[in-house]
């Protein structure tokens, strides 16, 4: 679950409450990161880590608006690399 917060400069941060992290979507960074199941490297691009425990910013996910959803696209599987 993501919240807006306010409380970082700007009011421009998500906060994750799983990961209890702060991220700033106004900033894009390349990243690098290891799948903790393969071991395998891989580079990611993703909105930058504010503040928290996460290691690292959340890679970003090609999306459509479909009506009053936000469906991710099913063509472009890269970012799952990120997800073990």
């Amino acid at each position: 679950q993501w919240v807006p917060s306010g409380t970082d400069s700007g009011g421009s941060k998500l906060f994750c409450i799983c990961h209890s992290s702060r991220f700033d979507p106004t900033v894009i960074e390349k990243n690098r990161a290891r799948n903790r199941s393969s071991g395998a490297e891989f580079d990611f691009i993703g909105i930058k880590r504010a503040g928290g425990p996460a290691p690292m910013g959340m890679p970003l996910i090609p999306f459509v608006l479909n009506g009053d959803l936000i469906e991710a696209l099913p063509d472009f599987k890269d970012w799952y690399t990120y997800c073990d």
